[in-house]
């Protein structure tokens, strides 16, 4: 499936936003597929490395934000994260080469290691988590939309439900 791809148009169905890091033609494609449309929602899918966003006004959230307020009838978000997705852009002999300037622009700027933004140290339910949380917290996300998260178990097959933290204050989301 395609980002930005349909999956059943209805009057009838719940519409939901899903954003996922699913792997074209990967078993967790197939599975996320056949899981949606058991779900009985209609969906539009947008694709996040990791599941993880931690820059609330990068274009991406601004994206998810802008297609919630074209179209009003999306109930919900979902956050849909595979527990075997660990790519990663760089390799990690290359991160540690990385110049210092840049991992200071990340560790002081955005609160960040440049491991984390280059995807070597992902924990995905703590991903989906602050993605939810950070969704949830934005003064943009209409108020009607609620934000889940879930993870795919490649093990067992199932998708569980990823607690969110509540507590986490918007600006420290990215921080933890």
């Amino acid at each position: 499936m395609m980002p930005g791809f349909h999956l059943g148009e209805s009057d009838s169905l719940k519409k939901v936003l899903v954003l996922s890091d699913l792997i074209a033609h990967s078993p967790f494609e197939e599975a996320l597929n056949n899981w949606l449309y058991a779900q009985k929602v209609a969906v539009k899918i947008f694709f996040c490395e990791g599941v993880w966003v931690w820059d609330p006004y990068d274009s991406l959230i601004r994206t998810l934000l802008f297609e919630l307020h074209r179209d009003s009838s999306y109930e919900e978000v979902w956050i849909i994260g595979c527990d075997e997705n660990k790519r990663g852009i760089l390799p990690p002999n290359q991160i540690e080469n990385s110049t210092s300037a840049v991992s200071f622009i990340f560790r002081h700027v955005k609160n960040l290691e440049m491991d984390d933004w280059c995807g070597r140290h992902q924990d995905f339910r703590m991903n989906i988590s602050k993605t939810v949380n950070l969704l949830e917290a934005h003064p943009f996300l209409p108020k009607n939309v609620n934000v889940k998260g879930f993870v795919y178990q490649t093990a067992s097959q199932t998708f569980n439900f990823v607690e969110s933290n509540h507590l986490i204050p918007m600006k420290e989301v990215h921080k933890s």
